[in-house]
């Protein structure tokens, strides 16, 4: 008899020099000889493998890592990244889909040989479009997070239905919106102020940092002419006009009634030819004047501010609301609030004057509210309160209270040795007639009917104050309460 498998096969020998006759059947032998000549030629099999590295066979055994897996290489993946001037670079990572913000902005630092320290902290690395603009941290995947963004624009953006289709972000490396103007004056690396100054110089030419006095515009104005031209010659003045436009902003129009765009190049050409002489005695160069414009911006409150969109209750006479809301602009930075509509600043508050609470809509039709409670310079023993409706209103409210976090350590004492930094003080400005306030008296302890308002008195609301003051210890939550606190 015989036993096949896998085309070998084992002959069973049945015959035997013994007498097999018996009641039990007779048990056939295996020829173990043959079974160690079949066993030896299959280990020949199993150990000729080819070699991953030559291709060639080897009867050498190939040991395997018991870490190995089957994981393929990440494909490296070029990536296009925005700079401050609007000019853009395309760099190619190893780390292809898993590249995080951290590595990108380490390569445009060092690709922009800047001082990596110095560098690091004045800039960091944005998500944006025309609808969201997020500023990310080093550990965010930017593939991840550019997967997530439809998510995104649904959570954070009103109309998203309309822009969700082809609503495309791009990277950009822009300034560290928590990066405080006092921290800024102190840097002396000229390659980032370089890069500082076009971060300000786009903000200035969208109409975001509009000084408080046309003077202030002017200047900053006929630096940029400066930088861009050169010394002011009259027999040029022509061919000046027809780029000049590119230097300002249609808000300048708004903000000052006296400037029109008949008389804004003879006003600017008087302080332009001003800096331009006084450059020529003093061997002013263009990283002096790009310093000086930044050091004229950082006296703009706002400068600096993360920029949320928003809306407000329509004030249109004493005691009566419209039931349209209006839209504004909020802008946080490490000073303090501000909100602009169409026509200007509407509120300009500092974190000392202020406190704030957030709360998130009961039903879905309702909008995340961020209040803002500020006492009445006009009357004492009053406190005005406005309701700012958002969508980005988590986002304002993380905002404020990692700046008030940072505001509480900057207040504690320190060594005299430390190089002392200037300090930036918010101007408060609250335009009463166009704002939409709730009123409430601290005498009396009740609601002017002056206004109609939803405010519970209960309400926690947060306070830079509160630093100096003892918080008690809730007995059924064991978290801090804060209260509501009047001056």
């Amino acid at each position: 008899m015989a036993y096949s498998s896998d085309q070998q096969s084992v002959q069973i020998d049945e015959s035997s020099g013994e007498d097999n006759s018996s009641e039990l059947p007779s048990r056939p032998r295996i020829n173990i000889a043959k079974i160690q000549e079949l066993t030896k030629a299959n280990r020949t099999v199993l150990n000729s493998v080819t070699s991953p590295v030559s291709g060639v066979q080897t009867s050498a055994r190939v040991p395997i890592s018991a870490n190995a897996t089957n994981t393929p290489k990440p494909k490296p993946m070029e990536l296009r990244c925005f700079l401050p001037d609007g000019s853009s670079q395309v760099h190619t990572f190893a780390s292809g889909r898993n590249v995080t913000a951290g590595e990108v902005k380490q390569t445009l630092i060092n690709s922009l040989q800047l001082n990596p320290d110095v560098g690091s902290t004045a800039f960091s690395i944005w998500l944006h479009s025309e609808s969201l603009k997020l500023q990310l941290k080093d550990h965010h995947v930017l593939v991840k997070l550019r997967l997530l963004w439809p998510d995104f624009l649904k959570k954070y953006v009103a109309n998203y239905e309309e822009v969700i289709s082809d609503d495309e972000p791009l990277v950009s490396l822009l300034r560290n919106c928590f990066l405080c103007r006092s921290d800024e004056a102190g840097l002396r690396d000229s390659a980032t102020l370089r890069w500082l100054f076009e971060d300000a110089k786009r903000n200035f030419l969208s109409g975001k940092y509009i000084p408080k006095s046309e003077s202030t515009a002017l200047e900053l104005v006929a630096l940029l002419a400066s930088i861009r031209f050169g010394v002011y010659s009259q027999e040029d003045s022509q061919n000046y006009r027809e780029t000049f436009n590119q230097l300002y902003c249609d808000g300048f129009f708004k903000k000052y009634s006296s400037l029109k765009k008949s008389n804004i190049f003879e006003k600017v050409a008087i302080k332009w030819r001003i800096i331009t002489e006084l450059g020529e005695d003093s061997t002013c160069n263009s990283d002096e004047l790009q310093s000086r414009f930044l050091g004229i911006c950082r006296e703009i409150d706002c400068y600096g501010a993360a920029m949320f969109p928003g809306q407000i209750e329509r004030r249109v006479g004493p005691g009566i609301r419209d039931s349209h809301d209006k839209p504004v602009s909020v802008g946080l930075n490490r000073d303090g609030v501000f909100l602009w509509d169409a026509e200007g600043l509407l509120l300009s508050l500092g974190y000392q004057c202020l406190s704030w609470n957030f709360r998130e809509p009961k039903s879905e039709r309702g909008l995340p509210t961020l209040w803002l409670q500020m006492d009445a310079d006009d009357s004492p023993g009053v406190s005005y309160i406005l309701q700012v409706f958002s969508k980005q209103g988590s986002l304002m409210n993380a905002y404020i209270e990692a700046a008030v976090e940072q505001l509480k350590l900057n207040q504690e004492p320190k060594s005299p040795l430390l190089p002392s930094l200037p300090k930036f003080v918010v101007s408060k400005v609250v335009l009463l007639d166009k704002l939409s306030l709730s009123r409430y008296s601290l005498d009396r302890k009740d609601k002017i009917s002056q206004f109609r308002t939803e405010v519970s008195l209960t309400s926690q609301f947060h306070s830079v104050r509160q630093k100096f003051r003892k918080s008690r210890t809730s007995r059924h939550t064991g978290a801090e309460t804060i209260e509501l606190n009047y001056r």
